[in-house]
């Protein structure tokens, strides 16, 4: 055989052995969790309306969004609120929160990640506040029903968050903070939130 045709066959056989991959790749990835709007008040975004997996979802002041993932977790979204849902599959769900409040219900077993600057938070079947004051570089982890387990990006600190926590996402230092969501300028939200979420 010619060296010009043995370069040829080869050139054939990597291109259909990196192209064969890349179908192989494409069919092998799980099926992506639906994101469909359940509840809204004030907002212009109509129930029913579904997102897709990175999609940035946002809320303007006084308007209230709730969102079911799948079916055991729901996101409910106060106003100034901005996130995305960036991985949504059975055995993995990321929620990327950039800026608001939003209270995360967590039915199943798999656990749900909320990733923020320079925090991961991991909730599993439990109810949880987290509030992102991106000006001020400060997120709060509040859980209502259970804990989370928060981790500071860059550092060895994972920890076990039975009670409100704020972390300062410029140095990430913690301290214990107050927090009652039937008092205060959040309260209308979390009993909204308390009456569109479905009974257990």
């Amino acid at each position: 055989m010619r060296p010009e045709r043995i370069s040829t066959m080869a050139f054939v056989l990597f291109f259909l052995t990196v192209a064969g991959l890349l179908v192989w790749r494409r069919f092998d990835v799980p099926s992506e969790l639906p994101v469909v709007v359940v509840a809204t008040m004030g907002s212009p975004v109509e129930v029913g309306t579904t997102s897709r997996r990175g999609e940035v979802i946002e809320t303007d002041a006084g308007e209230y969004l709730t969102l079911r993932i799948g079916d055991d977790l729901f996101v409910a979204m106060d106003g100034k609120t901005r996130l995305s849902a960036d991985r949504l599959y059975d055995t993995e769900r990321t929620l990327v929160f950039t800026r608001g409040r939003i209270v995360v219900d967590s039915r199943g077993a798999q656990p749900v990640l909320v990733e923020t600057n320079r925090t991961q938070s991991v909730l599993t079947q439990g109810l949880a506040t987290f509030i992102n004051y991106d000006f001020q570089r400060l997120v709060t982890v509040a859980p209502l029903q259970g804990s989370v387990q928060a981790h500071v990006k860059g550092t060895k600190d994972y920890l076990l968050v039975p009670v409100p926590l704020n972390i300062s996402e410029v140095d990430g230092t913690f301290s214990k903070t107050s927090f009652d969501p039937e008092k205060g300028g959040a309260a209308p939200f979390h009993t909204w939130v308390n009456a569109v979420l479905p009974p257990k």
